[in-house]
C-alpha cells in the first residue's frame, strides 16, 4: 500500500467524523458577530457519544469583538452540555471578518439541538440553534450515524486528526467511487506507486446506499477503473481500494475465495453476530 499526500481512512466502528456541509445564512448588519454556519463531524458524519470536531463560522459586526463563543449540546441523558472558548484566550474578530471557531464536542444522542452563543461577560450578544435532521436547510445539521456503521473519510497528510475515539481505522486508497459516481484519479490524490497504473489483483472496501459494508477481492488482474465498476455494480455509494497484487485475499466461512501470494500480517476480519450476509459469497 503506497503512502500518498491524500489519506483515506476506513472507519469500521466507533466513528467520530469530521467536516459537515457548510450551512450558511444571510448576515444582517449588527454590532455583534453574526453566527453564519456550523460544521459537525468528519466528512459530515459523527457518532453519538463520541468526541467529534464542531466548527462555528462567525462574521464580525460593525465593531471589533472580543468575547466568548460557546456551543451547547445534549449529553446521553438529554442534559445540555456547554463548551466555551478559554476565558484567558478570548475570541477576537474584526468588523466584517469571517472566522472559524473550532471545538471538540460530544453529542450524546443521535438527534438533538446544537446551540451557538456569542457573549461578552455574562451578556449573550447572539444565539442561534441548529437541529439534527436529514433535510439540507440552513438550520439543519446531519444526525449521528447508527451504531456499527462503516464510514469512508478522506483527509490529507497535512490535516492532523485526533483518532483516539476510533475503534478501528485503516489508511488506504485510492478512491474508486464517491457519492455513487466514478472517482478514479490516483495521480490527483498523490499516489505514485506504479501498481496503481497497471492491471493487478485488487481488493476494495465500499458502503452501499443502505449502509451495508462491502469487502471485495478479485482473483484476476483488473485496472482501477474496472475495480470501480465492480464496486459500483455491487451497489457501492462510496468505495476505496485496499492493498492488491500478492496481498489480495478473501476468506469467507471456511473457504479461501481469493488466495494471497504471500504471508499476510494484517487482515480485516468481520464476525457475524446474526444471520450471515451472502452478498460477498455470491459475488465470486
Amino acid at each position: 500500500m503506497s503512502r500518498a499526500s491524500t489519506l483515506f481512512w476506513v472507519v469500521i466502528a466507533g466513528v467520530a467524523a469530521w467536516a459537515a456541509p457548510d450551512l450558511r445564512a444571510q448576515p444582517a448588519p449588527t454590532q455583534a458577530p453574526q453566527i453564519l454556519a456550523v460544521r459537525v463531524g468528519l466528512a459530515g458524519a459523527y457518532k453519538a457519544g463520541l468526541w467529534t470536531p464542531v466548527e462555528v463560522l462567525l462574521q464580525g459586526g460593525s465593531k471589533p469583538f472580543e468575547g466568548t463563543v460557546a456551543i451547547v449540546m445534549p449529553d446521553g441523558d438529554g442534559v445540555p452540555s456547554r463548551l466555551a472558548t478559554a476565558s484567558d484566550q478570548p475570541c477576537r474578530i474584526r468588523p466584517g471578518q469571517r472566522h472559524w471557531v473550532r471545538f471538540v464536542g460530544r453529542l450524546g444522542r443521535q438527534r438533538g439541538d446544537l446551540a451557538v452563543e456569542v457573549s461578552v461577560g455574562d451578556r449573550v450578544m447572539a444565539r442561534r440553534v441548529w437541529q439534527a435532521g436529514a433535510h439540507p436547510l440552513p438550520t439543519i445539521f446531519p444526525p449521528a450515524l447508527p451504531p456499527n456503521q462503516a464510514l469512508l473519510v478522506s483527509t490529507r497528510a497535512d490535516q492532523p486528526c485526533d483518532w483516539s475515539q476510533y475503534s478501528t481505522a485503516l489508511f488506504t486508497g485510492p478512491t474508486l467511487v464517491r457519492d455513487g459516481k466514478y472517482a478514479v484519479a490516483p495521480r490527483a490524490e498523490g499516489f505514485k506507486d506504479p501498481g496503481h497504473y497497471r492491471r493487478a489483483r485488487r481488493t476494495a472496501v465500499g458502503i452501499t446506499q443502505n449502509n451495508k459494508l462491502l469487502l471485495v477481492a478479485v482473483a484476476s488482474p483488473v485496472s482501477l477503473t474496472r475495480m470501480a465498476a465492480v464496486m459500483k455494480a455491487l451497489g457501492a455509494r462510496h468505495a476505496v481500494g485496499l492493498d492488491g497484487g500478492t496481498s489480495a485475499a478473501l476468506h469467507y466461512r471456511g473457504s479461501t475465495l481469493v488466495r494471497p501470494g504471500r504471508g499476510l500480517t494484517n487482515i480485516i476480519a468481520v464476525y457475524a453476530t446474526g444471520r450471515p450476509q451472502r452478498l460477498l459469497a455470491g459475488a465470486f
